[in-house]
């Protein structure tokens, strides 16, 4: 009785494995192209990222160029203007602690997309604007108009 109930036991076991193992050509063939999609998606993906990231360091250092002579040209218009032995027109250092700010913010932006990546055509898109919003305000200010 005891062989009866293990030949049985076991008789079921081997039934379950058989039946939960085997799969139909068709399903092996559904699978792998499934795996193969995920893949090429992948792949897609580790490509797009790849060329974001070196676009993104050329992208930076002219940024960070930029910026540095921006905030070189701002400095050199505050000296100018205070050198004159005139006292500072209020408006004028309005308008220059309005660059400072808007050069700060730009340099912000820039350190805080590595932490938060955002879309990058929109990130680079807008940045160029808001840079080029700062160079012709610093331009236009720069430009002495008492003549």
């Amino acid at each position: 009785m005891k062989i009866s109930n293990v030949l049985f036991f076991m008789s079921v076991v081997l039934l379950a494995f058989v039946t939960t193992r085997c799969t139909s050509p068709a399903t092996k063939v559904d699978d792998a192209k499934e795996n193969l999609r995920d893949a090429e998606i992948d792949l897609a993906k580790s490509l797009k990222d790849s060329t974001e990231a070196a676009d993104w360091k050329e992208f930076k250092a002219a940024a960070q160029t930029k910026l540095d002579a921006y905030r070189s040209d701002i400095a050199s218009l505050r000296e100018k203007k205070s050198k004159g032995g005139k006292f500072m027109d209020p408006i004028y250092g309005e308008q220059i602690l309005t660059l400072e700010q808007k050069s700060l913010a730009l340099q912000t932006r820039v350190d805080d997309y590595e932490k938060y990546h955002s879309n990058w055509e929109t990130f680079k898109r807008e940045f160029d604007h808001d840079v080029d919003e700062l160079g012709k305000t610093l331009k236009d200010i720069s430009t002495d108009n008492s003549k």
